[in-house]
């Protein structure tokens, strides 16, 4: 047996609080579910991170699409006395706040104060349209890894929170639209004539107006409701965190016994440290696929890329009842690329193809990714469809920027993915000769050996 691992002094009691505030944070969505409210989910919100983290302030900044008014809330530690109001926090904050996170000091000059305070700002909602936390501690060391897991935690929980409450608010509107609307049509029909067989002819075309508006209302309702990739994000971060919840506890449970087994406690600490790590690269991995940043190119296998594309859309099949299949050749040749960006193209054009079925009569709902080995040098990738198929006077403008078929599309998804395939030396190209029945979407590679050669 190999020596005895001594926990450092404090470190179980870190590590109890750190697992505590983060059941804490996972149990917040239970509260906010009965109400909807966007003030009532960042005040308790911001409650709870006070007195997790013991933070000198925390302001939170929610846009007026998600209620009547803009909302700006902040708090300060309880020791303090609240000198300045939400707004004038958030107007000395502003020349930040208009920037992009990563471009944000580590420092700023303390609202409350002439010293200078350590900061964490964090977006809410994959590209920040849901709103903005500003976390902030005069200790020099703020954030360290744990006080960052859990704001994470927290943003992301908010997040979900608000765009359930956003979800909430717009189908009541909707309801009371719909209720409006068919009380005036039946109105207009009372009216329009008293003669019989007008009056069944009026009848038919209301009911008909409201198919169509019942219609209208289903389809802005799944608009509005959480996208496939928030809730794909959620499941992928709760995974680790329900991990970390269990290891905590049975760690809890070796400490708390009548003589500790520091052995254990240690293997199960590993473990949790283990899951924080994943969730924190989980939560990196989003942000790189959300951020712009610089192009990253190295040695990869794009049946990884292909693998690890469809794991994260796994939510978006699940929810719209589309089954996915993949064929890929065994012992690819590998290629030099960017990770994020391939990811992107294959995302890219599954949604595209998912967004086709749906929207379409089609009864059989599939999508077939194919990667293949043309030779040494190249490898193709195919990603086809059972939908309807593209238009053919569409496609000589499928990649023209700003064009689109869709109602609130804008025309760039297609041009940017065939730019990343050509930025790595490769081709793409549409059709309609799928084996499934649909659009087929082809894109070409060079290999490593290429470059090698």
């Amino acid at each position: 047996m190999g020596p005895r691992v001594e926990p450092r002094p404090g470190e179980s009691k870190r590590l109890q609080r750190c697992i505590n505030d983060l059941i804490s944070l996972l149990a917040l969505p239970a509260v906010w579910s009965g109400g909807g409210d966007p003030s009532h989910i960042i005040r308790t919100l911001i409650n709870a991170l006070l007195g997790m983290l013991h933070l000198d302030f925390i302001y939170v900044r929610v846009p007026d699409s998600l209620s009547e008014v803009p909302i700006e809330m902040v708090r300060v530690e309880r020791s303090q006395k609240l000198s300045a109001r939400s707004d004038e926090v958030g107007h000395t904050l502003r020349r930040w706040l208009d920037q992009e996170l990563p471009k944000w000091p580590q420092s700023v000059k303390d609202p409350f104060g002439d010293d200078d305070i350590s900061i964490l700002p964090l977006k809410l909602g994959l590209s920040g349209d849901l709103g903005l936390i500003v976390a902030g501690s005069r200790r020099i060391e703020f954030p360290d890894q744990t006080e960052r897991l859990v704001l994470e935690v927290a943003a992301n929980q908010a997040a979900i929170g608000l765009q359930g409450a956003r979800r909430l608010a717009e189908q009541k509107r909707l309801a009371a639209d719909l209720d409006e609307r068919v009380a005036q049509r039946t109105s207009e029909l009372a009216q329009a004539n008293e003669a019989l067989m007008r009056e069944i002819a009026e009848r038919r075309l209301a009911e008909e107006a409201r198919d169509k508006i019942r219609s209208e209302l289903a389809h802005v309702s799944r608009v509005v409701s959480l996208g496939a990739l928030t809730a794909s994000i959620a499941h992928e971060i709760n995974q680790p965190l329900a991990s970390i919840v269990t290891n905590g506890e049975t760690s809890l449970r070796w400490l708390t016994r009548p003589e500790p087994d520091l052995e254990r406690v240690q293997k199960f600490t590993k473990r949790v440290l283990d899951d924080a790590r994943r969730a924190a690269e989980i939560i990196d991995r989003i942000r790189t696929m959300a951020a712009r940043g610089t192009s990253t190119q190295s040695l990869i296998a794009l049946d990884e890329v292909i693998r690890d594309s469809t794991v994260f859309l796994a939510h978006e099949f699940q929810s719209k009842a589309v089954s996915i299949s993949l064929d890929l050749a065994s012992n690819l040749p590998m290629i030099f690329g960017d990770r994020t960006q391939l990811q992107q193209v294959i995302v890219n054009l599954a949604i595209n193809a998912v967004q086709a079925i749906t929207t379409s009569q089609v009864l059989r709902k599939s999508i077939a990714i194919r990667a293949q080995h043309i030779d040494a040098e190249t490898v193709r990738c195919i990603i086809e469809d059972s939908g309807p198929g593209i238009d053919a006077s569409h496609l000589p403008y499928l990649f023209d920027s700003f064009f689109t078929t869709k109602e609130t599309g804008m025309g760039l998804g297609l041009p940017i993915a065939q730019s990343i395939i050509e930025a790595h030396n490769g081709r793409m190209r549409a059709d309609n000769n799928s084996t499934i029945g649909g659009a087929r979407f082809v894109f070409e590679l060079p290999t490593a050996l290429r470059f090698s050669a």
